[in-house]
């Protein structure tokens, strides 16, 4: 996927409402316009469901002995994990979340009685903003391992620091630049009360806009149309 970078963003905006030789927006102010427009652009892409087109991602995920429960990846959206594999070389399993009223008495039986050394599953503990979100491995871990663990997960969309030196790479999709080129430069003519391009500006925002959330809604999986994965040849000990 192509991006484009910050300097390019300003350029484009810049030539395209003649503000070459002005100073009305500053550069953190166009900066945070640019964050604004992906942050927008990301809860587009999250209200129809289809963040695994564009946010994707994967991490390994390194366990400690003897210890149970692990910060979440700094950047996924709203812990959603797509999947949690466990693969030492030899055997791959999919690590399943354990979830419902009797979450507490699973997790209370497989410390106790483990079906396998290796058949772990997970749930997710949403402590106080000064903990923050954990993940419980079950049973815990007998063992270290920083490479056995995979973690495929929503990751956030990547806003750009204000001090930027336009080199930087903007998060959006580049079928959706032209969206956020729009709604930047919306932002920008709002700092000039009464512009003559204003209402223009936000007619073509408007515009982009309804042309995202169609490219979008037409990109929406028929939730019927895959075929399960059969894992049964690496499960059947468990």
């Amino acid at each position: 996927m192509a991006y484009w970078t910050l300097s390019e963003v300003q350029s484009k905006v810049d030539k395209d409402l003649d503000l070459e030789n002005e100073t009305i927006v500053q550069d953190e102010e166009f900066v945070s316009y640019v964050n604004d427009a992906i942050r927008d652009v990301a809860a587009e892409i999250s209200k129809l469901g289809v963040e695994d087109l564009y946010y994707h991602t994967k991490a390994l995920f390194p366990i400690t002995q003897n210890v149970a429960e692990y910060a979440m990846p700094a950047d996924i959206f709203k812990n959603k994990i797509v999947e949690f594999v466990y693969d030492d070389g030899t055997e791959i399993r999919r690590i399943k979340r354990l979830r419902g009223r009797d979450l507490y008495t699973k997790m209370q039986a497989l410390e106790k009685y483990p079906t396998s050394t290796r058949a772990y599953f997970y749930a997710i503990f949403n402590y106080k903003p000064s903990i923050g979100d954990k993940l419980r491995l079950i049973p815990t871990p007998v063992s270290s391992s920083s490479t056995n663990f995979t973690m495929y997960y929503i990751r956030q969309a990547e806003e750009l620091a204000l001090d930027n030196d336009g080199t930087g790479l903007v998060d959006c999709p580049e079928e959706f630049i032209q969206f956020l080129l729009a709604f930047v430069k919306v932002k920008c003519l709002l700092k000039e009360p009464g512009h003559p391009l204003t209402q223009i500006a936000m007619a073509d925002e408007d515009r982009c806009r309804k042309l995202m959330v169609q490219t979008l809604t037409d990109q929406v999986q028929d939730s019927d149309n895959t075929i399960p994965l059969d894992l049964s040849h690496y499960e059947e000990s468990t």
